[in-house]
């Protein structure tokens, strides 16, 4: 998860601090951007249900204002393939969302080169 979570280039880096993957466990990661400003991010799992969904919160801890989002993983088998499906919804400005969409864009960049390897 550190190798292209929270990795929207190789120079970011992601360290977790909590993990407790079960409904209402919650998890905790510190994100070092390239300039060295860490963002501590965190959430609650509101769903699991292996392997095909998985919901989650997601908060910035040192931006209030940014408020609760919540991200919703899905997992299609497609022949020898997966499909992953994710949608962030309840963001409090299109700004933000768009932010957030090059965010994502970036770890699945990330994500993709290290499952060729």
């Amino acid at each position: 998860m550190t190798t292209w979570l929270c990795r929207v280039t190789e120079q970011h880096s992601t360290r977790i601090l909590e993990f407790d993957a079960r409904v209402g466990g919650r998890y905790r990661l510190e994100v070092t951007t390239p300039e060295g400003s860490r963002l501590l991010l965190s959430g609650t799992y509101r769903e699991i249900e292996p392997p095909e969904r998985l919901v989650f919160t997601w908060q910035w801890e040192e931006d209030p204002d940014f408020g609760e989002t919540l991200v919703t993983v899905e997992f299609h088998a497609r022949g020898n393939s997966t499909e992953l499906v994710l949608t962030h919804e309840r963001f409090s400005s299109t700004e933000r969302r768009d932010r957030h969409a090059i965010g994502w864009n970036g770890c699945f960049d990330r994500l993709t080169e290290l499952l060729k390897a």
